[in-house]
């Protein structure tokens, strides 16, 4: 009966890919704590990250233990891991507000509002979330060491995230507007460059805030980039 009990409470041995995911949320975790750090790493936010840290990280978390040579099965190298973490940290990193954004607007588009307030809404929304996420934080780190071949494809391979993401929100603004892209633009430069815009503002905001200071009643200087980015690259569809 005690060999019954102790086989039904044994844990189901985790599949390669759910080992891989543990790993790669165990180093996020270091890499987005090493952010506050007194004396943070200049060669990225991964650079420092260790296979023996990892691994103790994830046995903590998941309440058992897991070894290097679980890690080693997936990654060849810790060079190999820091890798696969750093495009791990640039995906999640890319648009981390997308889903929130598009469940937004559905009910603003509900609610039947003018479309520059809804942008504006939407807009103010993203930010708020992005700037406070770490995720956003730590991949824009990398992009000072866009030089480096293995982050620069890392950093496109977070764009592309981006762009594919933001498409289908602003298909939406752009319907519910009676927009279209004016020629001979795009709808993914369009994306391209809120994206830019996002990027910079948050940046700048963790600088100099008291310039995001407007008087009560006026679009946020971040409303107001995003209505100006849509008028340049949008016309009436008519």
């Amino acid at each position: 009966m005690a060999a019954e009990a102790v086989a039904g409470t044994r844990r189901r041995r985790r599949t390669a890919e759910e080992t891989r995911r543990v790993l790669l949320e165990a180093g996020t975790r270091l890499a987005l704590n090493s952010l506050d750090a007194e004396d943070p790493e200049g060669s990225g936010p991964v650079a420092h990250i260790r296979v023996q840290d990892v691994v103790r990280a994830a046995s903590v978390e998941e309440g058992a233990p897991l070894t290097t040579g679980a890690l080693y099965n997936i990654w060849p190298t810790q060079k190999a891991y820091q890798i696969d973490l750093m495009f791990h940290l640039l995906r999640e990193g890319a648009y981390p507000s997308a889903e929130h954004l598009l469940r937004l607007a559905g009910e603003l588009f509900a609610e039947r509002l003018p479309f520059d307030e809804i942008g504006a809404r939407l807009a103010d929304e993203s930010f708020r979330i992005e700037v406070g996420t770490p995720v956003t934080r730590a991949a824009s780190l990398f992009s000072a060491l866009a030089g480096i071949p293995s982050i620069r494809d890392a950093l496109r391979a977070s764009h592309e995230r981006l762009v594919e993401l933001s498409i289908p929100l602003y298909t939406q603004l752009l319907t519910y507007g009676g927009l279209r892209i004016r020629a001979p633009y795009t709808l993914e430069q369009l994306a391209v460059v809120l994206g830019a815009l996002s990027g910079g503002l948050q940046h700048a905001y963790g600088v100099v805030p008291e310039q995001f200071e407007v008087p009560e009643g006026a679009p946020s200087i971040v409303a107001a980039a995003c209505r100006g980015a849509f008028r340049a690259f949008c016309e009436p569809d008519e």
